[in-house]
């Protein structure tokens, strides 16, 4: 386990190694790559890895990116450079409220070390995108993901 850090943590000064340690110290990633991730002009330390289920995700340390705070923004999937598929937030912390991230709870620092994150996962349902059933189509944000 890593050294867990105080909240309030600079979120600039987390390493994409560090957030890998973390994802690797949980029970359900395999195969955990640190990877920085750049969505709306700024990059955030991040880890890639297949999921107990075998899915490939994303762990962020990071606020959700201003594209899914915006009104509307349920209508908002993400095109990682390279990868044909559409792109999710599967999951966030903490919760938003008033299009805003709350304050991330000290209690949770344990099973949330970094205060803010996310994960992304593709959107796997062969031959269709993930507004197939929608009524609008969605906005596509672009992503870069780079290995380290």
């Amino acid at each position: 386990m890593i050294a867990m850090r105080k909240i309030p943590i600079k979120l600039d000064e987390i390493q994409p190694q560090e957030v890998a340690v973390y994802v690797e110290s949980t029970d359900h990633a395999h195969e955990v790559l640190p990877v920085t991730v750049t969505v709306e002009g700024k990059t955030l330390p991040a880890a890639r890895y297949t999921n107990e289920h075998g899915r490939t995700a994303i762990y962020v340390a990071g606020k959700l990116p201003p594209c899914k705070l915006r009104k509307g923004s349920t209508l908002t999937c993400f095109l990682v450079e390279g990868d044909p598929r559409d792109w999710y937030v599967a999951c966030y912390y903490p919760q938003v409220k008033a299009r805003r991230q709350v304050a991330p709870n000290p209690e949770f620092s344990a099973r949330q070390p970094f205060g803010y994150s996310f994960i992304l996962m593709p959107w796997d349902i062969e031959g269709e995108s993930i507004d197939h059933y929608a009524p609008r189509t969605y906005k596509r944000v672009p992503v870069t993901v780079n290995l380290l």
